[in-house]
């Protein structure tokens, strides 16, 4: 029972901090431009967690495809107008410069790779944090508003999904379980009108009722994923998993996106 009530108030202030995110959301035509930088980062962060991966098992050669995808990837970016990013052509040098510096720090995680050096790895992932992400972000999000608040509920749920894997392997089913709650929680807030409108930029009601519909569906697999953590039941847990992206995940994305 304390774990629901801590989950509740938990729900209670992540809906406070993403209506007030919502608010400050770019249009939806930048929204639109800007959600390729989106997946740019999300597989720039994906990279970086095949770095930790090849790290913990000592196999340093998939740490060096990791850092050789990252400095393949800014200098696609640089080929790019910034203008279609929504961003101004003024700041096109510092944008080049932060490029730069992912090349760069990426290059100093592969040559530590390639000694076998797990120090220098992670060295050069404190770097590329450091002075290309954080500073990218420092530069062009936060002053204008960018971070998107539906990017951080969905990767809330990817994380979520990643733990039930973990779990599943491990046979931890209190793990599947704490994780299946995170989700419930999650999908209350996402079923707000405040939240529907403000943050997912969907202001029609008839629009809100097929969002909710499918956040319910959500919630009500989440349930389920909890009940057969619960038996311990491996398989009826993966064909709730498999429920929650079908009537969730993918009806929101063909629906909405």
């Amino acid at each position: 029972m304390n774990s629901r009530r801590a989950h509740d108030r938990c729900s209670r202030c992540l809906m406070m901090l993403l209506v007030m995110l919502g608010v400050t959301a770019s249009s939806p035509a930048a929204r639109a431009e800007i959600s390729t930088l989106r997946l740019q980062m999300l597989r720039n962060l994906a990279a970086v967690e095949r770095m930790g991966e090849g790290i913990a098992v000592d196999e340093f050669g998939g740490v060096q495809d990791a850092a050789k995808d990252l400095e393949k990837w800014a200098a696609a970016l640089k080929e790019e107008d910034v203008v279609q990013f929504g961003l101004d052509p003024a700041m096109d040098a510092k944008w080049d410069a932060l490029l730069s510096a992912q090349q760069e720090s990426a290059r100093s995680i592969r040559k530590a790779a390639e000694d076998e050096d797990a120090r220098g790895v992670l060295l050069g992932i404190q770097l590329l944090h450091q002075n290309a992400c954080l500073a990218c972000h420092t530069t062009f999000r936060e002053p204008f508003g960018r971070k998107a608040p539906s990017t951080m509920f969905m990767t809330s749920f990817l994380s979520s999904w990643r733990e039930m894997q973990r779990g599943l392997a491990l046979a931890d089913y209190s793990l599947i379980a704490r994780q299946a709650r995170e989700m419930q929680s999650l999908a209350r807030v996402m079923s707000w009108d405040a939240v529907i409108e403000s943050t997912f930029d969907i202001p029609e009601p008839q629009e809100r009722k097929a969002f909710r519909k499918i956040v319910n569906g959500l919630a009500v697999s989440a349930s389920r994923i909890e009940r057969a953590a619960t038996e311990e039941d491996a398989g009826a847990v993966l064909d709730s998993i498999r429920k929650s992206w079908e009537d969730g995940c993918i009806a929101c994305h063909e629906q909405f996106r």
